[in-house]
């Protein structure tokens, strides 16, 4: 029970979009440098290694990846975040995604992982 009302909470405050559904609409943009600090430390607190340089991001209108979702991760490494993350630089979403990258997915919020780095 406690694992599911995990899995709930966390998509109802962090928003993060399904990878099932249709692939959503987006401008391709570069991440600012912050972003290279923000992956450090999800590879610190996750304790696994990636390349933040291989994710695509894109950029989606306010409101485009659901009412609810601030941003999402996709396979091939592509992520999603809507306007307003990305012009207030909300680092808890944006490492949220990251940290979606380096589980290759886990939609459902299983791993421990998540509750370890607070995201």
């Amino acid at each position: 029970m406690s694992r599911w009302c995990v899995a709930v909470l966390s998509m109802l405050v962090f928003g993060c979009g399904s990878i099932t559904g249709p692939q959503p609409i987006g401008v391709a943009f570069r991440p600012p440098s912050t972003y290279v600090t923000w992956w450090a430390a999800v590879e610190l607190c996750s304790g696994r290694r990636g390349d933040v340089a291989r994710i695509q991001w894109h950029e989606s209108p306010d409101g485009a990846l659901g009412s609810q979702n601030m941003g999402q991760w996709r396979p091939d490494h592509e992520v999603y975040l809507v306007h307003f993350v990305v012009t207030h630089q909300l680092r808890h979403t944006v490492q949220h995604e990251m940290l979606h990258d380096l589980l290759s997915g886990d939609p459902d919020h299983l791993s421990p992982l998540w509750a370890r780095c607070g995201l």
